[in-house]
């Protein structure tokens, strides 16, 4: 799902207006080593622009997403985008 958004962002051009930095990092949650290498770059993209949060120590990749989960991801991009 990450990958998906983060390619998103890319493609329309809309990436550039998630400027916020907020200095996390993959390495930060403790299920970093979970992330499949095709997705670190995005994971880590979404978590440092404060979209990904996860339950704070863990991005809990391998639990399933919750309609509200995508809800609230999918309402921070767009508040953000929409600034």
């Amino acid at each position: 799902m990450m990958e998906i958004i983060t390619r998103t962002l890319e493609i329309t051009g809309q990436n550039s207006k998630l400027a916020v930095n907020n200095g996390k990092k993959i390495r930060d949650f403790n299920d970093n080593n979970e992330v499949a290498n095709y997705a670190k770059d995005s994971v880590e993209y979404l978590i440092s622009k404060g979209i990904v949060s996860g339950d704070g120590k863990n991005i809990n990749l391998r639990s399933y997403t919750k309609r509200a989960e995508v809800a609230a991801l999918l309402y921070k991009v767009l508040n953000i985008l929409n600034k």
